[in-house]
């Protein structure tokens, strides 16, 4: 990715330090549906081809050991990364988020594809949310708002002050009416 001039000086920079790795695998599920959502994917044989595309695939290849894949073939590596792609899109088609056709093995997204593809849902919440039933009340509402990991962020001390000062403004602005 450089000249012949650079490249010493840019081996040397790189001397030590670690490889960077993928972290796919961890968003796997969620990465899968936003594909199937915008039609990127229309099947499980392009899923596994664009997975074998990816940068974590080629990591695969160059670290095995790092992913748990030491001493196996290129076709055991292939084999793990087709089983992990059908896990995901099988656990996203239970949760009635996308459809496999089981005829075609075609890929399609529900309703529920898009909406956790466009407000970046994780897996696990949008399991929550499609748990809830029909005529959910504040209370149900609130238990699965509580479970969900994504909410949970500490505050800072500054934002408690900025908090606490819309607060009070909004305190006088509701006993002015």
């Amino acid at each position: 990715m450089t000249d012949m001039r650079s490249k010493s000086r840019y081996e040397k920079l790189s001397t030590g330090l670690e490889a960077v790795e993928s972290k796919l695998l961890s968003q796997l599920t969620e990465t899968l549906n936003t594909e199937v959502s915008q039609r990127v994917l229309r099947n499980v044989k392009q899923a596994t081809d664009w997975l074998k595309g990816t940068f974590f695939f080629n990591c695969i290849r160059r670290n095995p050991g790092h992913y748990g894949l030491f001493n196996k073939t290129e076709q055991e590596r292939e084999s793990y990364l087709m089983k992990r792609c059908l896990q995901s899109l099988q656990e996203l088609h239970n949760a009635n988020i996308i459809k496999i056709h089981e005829v075609t093995m075609s890929l399609s997204p529900e309703d529920a594809s898009h909406v956790m593809n466009h407000h970046m849902v994780p897996f696990e919440a949008m399991k929550l949310i499609i748990g809830l039933a029909f005529d959910s009340g504040p209370l149900q509402l609130l238990q699965i708002l509580s479970k969900l990991s994504g909410l949970h962020f500490p505050v800072r001390k500054a934002e408690k002050v900025n908090n606490r000062s819309r607060y009070i403004a909004r305190r006088i602005d509701v006993i002015q009416l």
